[in-house]
């Protein structure tokens, strides 16, 4: 089967970006901040028991990844995204009938959880990372910029759909919004180059042209699973990604009822969000490029850093109801945040090869989303019980600056020595004839 020029690998990265303006942060995290007191406001909930679902949702993921991840290295992305498509359409529209807080537990955490993983982020990643070796760092920053426009448009969005319209509107109209935009990108998605005679990075694959080095290198020292996990630097970088991604996760859920309690409107409070993602839509695609010339780890520990500085910032703009401190904070937590996806997608691949990447990929996932899903639940309970959601944010920003130090220190698996290579700071080994 032949596919359209010019490299359909770009098509892909188009529907890449689509699918993380919805599901993989739209759904994920963004919508929490429109819809909470709403429901809570209507049910009698408190919003420890609000976030309770997407608790539950990110269990739900995590689990889900965990088998996906290595179904998805087997049969390819487009299955299953067509599947996730169906299940989060229905599991949307169900969640605007709820009328019980179990029902709500249910639908938001188990079967808006898994189609969030059938059709989302992981599964896209893992695929591009496929169809690129040269250029995975371009094509994994323009997909990412999926998540930023998620946070300008998502919440503004929805905020102004649900205050107008009531809750339960809004969740219909996030369910047609979903299946309208992810299923003609479910459609597209392709399992690897190689499948229809072509190589990553769009080379062809004619009788008379030899494999690019680059990319046969990167297959041919590609780790398993079972290899990766034995490493310590496996382990530093999950951990360290785990520290700046349970604050990433948090500030994106919680920000309106954060700077809400410290005074700030709703409308004013959906803007931070916006300010938050804007760095994004310009930074993005330079994070990825820069992936493709500056060592990965410098790039990861730069990224964490911005977040943990810019998390201590917000929490001062709030404290003292300042919205010039407020939006700085938020701005320089949005370069991190711009930085942190791209650089953590690339940084996979790089040291681990892209062979067995969905595998060793649904292994992580678990780790991650239970880890990141505490975040905002736990700084919830403890506003509501112990303290603020300030005391919270300056713990997380404290986590971040840890994460920095960590992935700084996280050293390249001695079996591939690929990152410097990648770079071009060294050449590839010359094989023996």
């Amino acid at each position: 089967m032949k596919l359209p020029k010019p490299f359909f690998g770009w098509y892909l990265v188009l529907g890449g970006i689509f699918v993380n303006l919805i599901m993989g942060a739209g759904i994920v995290g963004y919508i929490a901040n429109v819809f909470m007191d709403p429901m809570r406001e209507e049910f009698g909930w408190t919003r420890t028991q609000f976030m309770l679902g997407f608790t539950l949702s990110q269990i739900s993921m995590a689990f889900t990844g965990l088998i996906i991840g290595r179904l998805v290295d087997k049969h390819g992305a487009r299955r299953f995204m067509i599947a996730g498509t169906i299940v989060i359409f229905f599991a949307l529209i169900a969640t605007s009938f709820i009328q019980q807080l179990y029902q709500w537990l249910i639908i938001r955490g188990l079967f808006q959880g898994v189609a969030l993983v059938l059709a989302g982020n992981m599964v896209v990643t893992v695929t591009i990372s496929k169809w690129f070796v040269k250029y995975r760092g371009r094509a994994i920053g323009l997909i990412a910029l999926g998540l930023s426009f998620a946070g300008i448009i998502i919440p503004n969005l929805m905020t102004f759909v649900v205050d107008n319209y009531g809750w339960r509107f809004g969740w219909n109209f996030l369910a047609i919004l979903a299946i309208i935009i992810i299923l003609p990108c479910s459609l597209i998605m392709r399992k690897k180059p190689e499948d229809y005679n072509l190589l990553p990075d769009g080379i062809s694959r004619n009788s008379d042209t030899k494999n690019d080095p680059l990319e046969e290198y990167d297959y041919q020292f590609s780790l398993t699973r079972k290899e990766a996990i034995k490493l310590p630097s496996f382990w530093v970088i999950l951990l360290s990604y785990n520290l700046v991604g349970v604050a990433i996760l948090t500030i994106a859920t919680l920000t309106i009822p954060f700077m809400s309690d410290y005074g700030f409107s709703r409308t004013q409070s959906a803007q931070f969000i916006a300010v938050l993602a804007f760095p994004g839509v310009f930074t993005r695609p330079f994070w990825g490029l820069l992936a493709e010339k500056i060592l990965i780890k410098f790039l990861a520990s730069f990224a964490f850093l911005s977040v943990g500085i810019g998390m201590a910032i917000v929490v001062y703009g709030a404290n003292e109801t300042s919205l010039f401190y407020a939006t700085i904070g938020y701005f320089i937590t949005g370069i991190g945040l711009a930085g942190s996806q791209p650089v953590k997608e690339v940084l996979w691949p790089i040291y681990f090869g892209r062979k067995h990447l969905g595998s060793i990929r649904g292994f992580v996932m678990p780790f991650e989303l239970v880890v990141h899903g505490s975040g905002p639940i736990l700084a919830t309970w403890y506003s509501e019980n112990l303290g603020s959601y300030g005391d919270t944010f300056t713990f997380l920003s404290v986590f971040a600056i840890i994460g920095s130090i960590l992935i700084y220190l996280a050293n390249e698996p001695k079996e591939r020595k690929f990152a410097e290579i990648f770079i071009g700071k060294k050449t590839l080994p010359i094989k023996d004839s």
